[in-house]
């Protein structure tokens, strides 16, 4: 199970159940000390709750860059191989927006105090598919909130300093989750 729009030559470790409470916060703050910008999507084709329009408009301030017509984002790709079954018209109306922030401090404790958990980003409520970034392009926390995937792309050295100061934060190799989701 590799993750669509990812290119790292770095391990991808995926998070083995929920990230909430103490957990979710211990993560937060950890990608607030290591990554400069995030990410949330908006599907063109799914109306959001006023809640939603209210934390984007809160988080606003934070924006640094607007992807508009993405078709492919970390953890999601929209195949074009759909359109010949399903349309152009069809294909044409599944892109996103992806919305790109700086990773400050603030904004990540505005995002603590709305949600309690990794994978409540989830439309219509929330923007979803929360991203962290290193820097522009590189990836280091990847969710696929819908489907309560989440992976951290980190060589070994990192992802032992990522459990000793996350307790309760589980991290499984691709093939041994793949293997597990397999039984």
């Amino acid at each position: 199970m590799a993750l669509a729009g990812i290119k790292t030559d770095l391990p991808v470790w995926f998070i083995k159940g929920d990230v909430r409470g103490e957990t979710y916060r211990s993560l937060m703050r950890y990608i607030c000390s290591h990554c400069r910008y995030f990410s949330m999507v908006t599907r063109d084709s799914i109306t959001l709750a006023e809640n939603a329009r209210q934390f984007m408009s809160t988080i606003n301030p934070h924006l640094k860059e607007t992807r508009e017509k993405q078709y492919e984002w970390p953890g999601t790709r929209i195949s074009r191989e759909y359109e010949q079954f399903l349309g152009k018209d069809w294909f044409e109306v599944q892109g996103a927006t992806v919305r790109i922030y700086n990773c400050s401090r603030e904004a990540l404790e505005y995002l603590l105090r709305v949600t309690d958990s990794l994978f409540q980003f989830v439309h219509p409520d929330y923007p979803e598919d929360f991203t962290c970034y290193r820097d522009f392009d590189d990836p280091f926390l990847v969710t696929v909130s819908h489907e309560e995937i989440g992976a951290i792309i980190a060589g070994d050295k990192e992802r032992r300093e990522i459990e000793k100061n996350i307790p309760g934060l589980r991290l499984v190799e691709e093939n041994k989750f793949r293997e597990q989701a397999d039984n």
